[in-house]
């Protein structure tokens, strides 16, 4: 365990940050999700607000210093596209319009 807490210090002085017990990477944003669907859900009449299975997440807990758990990122990169050819196939293959972020963008978003 003290192996383990140096690396996390180590780290945050390396990122700048204070070390950190738990770091939460919700990589596809399920757990944001499903606490948007929570907050919007408990404000319905008759919600049981101490039971309902809504007000819970499953989540995976990882030691993100265990050598034997390596993450690794997941990249999406398309060379040689154009954005509108993309953008035209994507609204073609799953019948929609995309329409722009207005500002605030939600606070997960990138855009270019």
């Amino acid at each position: 365990m003290k192996a383990l807490s140096a690396k996390e210090f180590a780290a945050a002085e390396a990122a700048k940050r204070k070390p950190s017990t738990i770091l939460i990477g919700d990589g596809n944003h399920s757990l944001a999700t499903a606490k948007s669907c929570w907050e919007n859900l408990k404000t319905q009449p008759g919600i049981d607000k101490e039971k309902h299975p809504a007000r819970y997440a499953l989540v995976e807990l990882q030691n993100l210093h265990d050598d034997g758990v390596v993450f690794e990122p997941i990249h999406r990169i398309l060379e040689g596209a154009k954005p509108d050819d993309i953008q035209s196939t994507l609204e073609t293959a799953w019948g929609c319009k995309a329409t722009p972020f207005v500002s605030p963008q939600p606070i997960h978003s990138v855009v270019l």
